[in-house]
């Protein structure tokens, strides 16, 4: 998990990513309050191959 920033609501984000086989999961969350976080947005993308 890394901070990536705050929103246009000034709310703090985080970047999530996590590998599965070939493909890298992204999901950026935003802190709301009540100790809850919300996804924001989500995207797939294939990691780089190893030579």
């Amino acid at each position: 998990m890394q901070y990536s920033g705050t929103n246009e609501f000034g709310n703090e984000t985080f970047l999530v990513k996590k590998r599965i086989d070939d493909e890298i999961y992204c999901a950026q969350e935003v802190w709301t309050g009540r100790k809850k976080m919300v996804v924001k947005s989500m995207w797939v993308k294939k990691a780089k191959k190893k030579p």
